[in-house]
């Protein structure tokens, strides 16, 4: 989700980029939650995070899943399967 502050001036038209940012992400592990974020306009337009998580059963099969809600209100989701760890 690119990321506008409203401070933004657009150099061709010399207008005032509105504001568009995301407000919230919200990351879970099989339905459970890992972290949540709440942000404003200080993160960069373009952002990304890293994290490291452990599942409390790394020999189980899951899903880790981010929700973004931004200011508008918009709902943007993505999920990805996370498969069970080797067997030493």
């Amino acid at each position: 989700h690119p990321n506008s502050s409203g401070l933004q001036m657009d150099q061709v038209t010399r207008n005032y980029i509105a504001a568009d940012f995301m407000q919230t992400l919200d990351v879970t592990y099989n339905g459970q939650p890992v972290f949540r974020l709440e942000s404003d306009i200080a993160i960069s337009e373009e952002p990304s995070f890293n994290f490291s998580f452990r599942p409390s059963d790394p020999s189980v099969p899951g899903v880790i899943k981010a929700e973004i809600l931004d200011r508008s209100q918009r709902h943007f989701s993505q999920s990805w399967p996370v498969p069970p760890a080797a067997q030493m």
